[in-house]
């Protein structure tokens, strides 16, 4: 027969000799354990572990579902408040209290949004979305927006139809005020000089919403211009319907140097001409006509053409870009008081030198 450990056990009676499994409880059957407890505690333990087999399941089960909505699932398995066996002070973290609504922050004008999306820009990378439609743009942003190259008209204004010249397409003669207004003055200026001209062709200058213009990497915020050439003879209709190519015979020197000399009047004005652009062959023969036959100072020719200094040196007013025997390209400054115009970011004197003339488009 096998021999029970056995162990002391101390009484009231004295030492008294006691099976090793019943001095320590651990080594005690399931039903001798559960003998020695009390029936509530019974239940209570049995409940209990119930309980938390449940809940650990219902979680697992939400968060392999789904775990981006695992928390909201997890509030939906919590006990209904309208249950009549809810009691919230057995809902163990849960507080009672409503939570503190968030301070509420007051509404961002769309002005204010507009601003604040506007100075964040990082050009030339205008977002044409961010501006307000067409003419809604307070006075105080101005009408240019961005470079020539990327951006925008906000408040835009077209050239009306006038004496001595053609627009060639209205819908692309959106400018800024400033733009417009210039160059209907040098216009006007040489007309009164020489009455005998032919209508002069405008072409582009934006769309009223500036931004891309087909045919053109610039044109895009009002502030550049396509004038045609006045050529001699006169063209047999009232004025020619698309630009002409000038050359050294037929290019009407006297008017084109003119209409030169009356934008370039504005150079050192703060919103005045910034760039004229035109064929180096051409600004030889204008050169050429003007120290010849007018007299003018060499200093004053030296500051306003790019000809001698060959066509790819930072000289002159005048600028070569191939694509321009046929017009004049002509960009003014930002106007005063136009808080988002910007200058192009690479270039000189808002040319754009890092343009390949050999991928040039038929107009800048």
């Amino acid at each position: 027969m096998p021999i029970e450990p056995v162990a002391e056990a101390v009484s009231r009676d004295g030492p008294r000799v006691v099976p090793f499994a019943s001095a320590n409880p651990l080594l005690m059957s399931r039903t001798e354990r559960s003998s020695s407890l009390p029936r509530s505690m019974r239940v209570a333990l049995v409940a209990s572990v119930g309980a938390a087999l449940l809940s650990a399941s219902v979680a697992l089960y939400v968060v392999m579902r789904d775990p981006e909505v695992g928390i909201r699932d997890a509030a939906a398995a919590m006990p209904d408040p309208s249950s009549a066996s809810y009691d919230p002070s057995e809902a163990a973290g849960v507080s009672t209290e409503p939570e503190p609504s968030a301070p509420s922050m007051p509404e961002a004008t769309p002005q204010a949004e507009l601003e604040t999306e506007l100075e964040s820009v990082a050009w030339p990378d205008m977002q044409l979305g961010a501006l307000p439609p067409v003419g809604a743009a307070p006075e105080t942003m101005g009408q240019s927006a961005g470079s020539p190259r990327d951006g925008a008209l906000l408040r835009p204004m077209q050239l009306p139809p006038g004496r001595g010249y053609v627009i060639r397409n209205p819908q692309t003669a959106w400018g800024t005020r400033n733009t417009v207004e210039r160059l209907r003055a040098a216009i006007e200026k040489v007309r009164r000089a020489h009455p005998e001209l032919h209508q002069l062709v405008i072409g582009d200058i934006s769309t009223r919403r500036g931004g891309p213009l087909a045919g053109h990497q610039s044109h895009q915020s009002g502030r550049d211009v396509d004038i045609g050439l006045w050529l001699r003879p006169q063209p047999e209709s009232s004025g020619p319907s698309d630009f002409v190519e000038g050359n050294s015979k037929n290019l009407d020197r006297r008017a084109t140097y003119d209409l030169i000399e009356a934008l370039a009047a504005s150079a050192n004005e703060p919103d005045g001409v910034e760039l004229i652009v035109l064929d180096y062959n051409l600004q030889r023969v204008l050169r050429r006509y003007a120290e010849q036959t007018r007299g003018v100072p060499e200093a004053k020719l030296e500051a306003l053409f790019q000809f001698p200094h060959g066509p790819n040196s930072r000289h002159g007013l005048v600028r070569h870009m191939p694509a321009h025997r046929d017009h004049l390209h002509v960009r003014f400054r930002c106007p005063q008081g136009d808080a988002y115009c910007r200058d192009p970011l690479i270039g000189f004197g808002g040319m754009e030198a890092a343009e390949e003339p050999s991928t040039a488009p038929s107009g800048i």
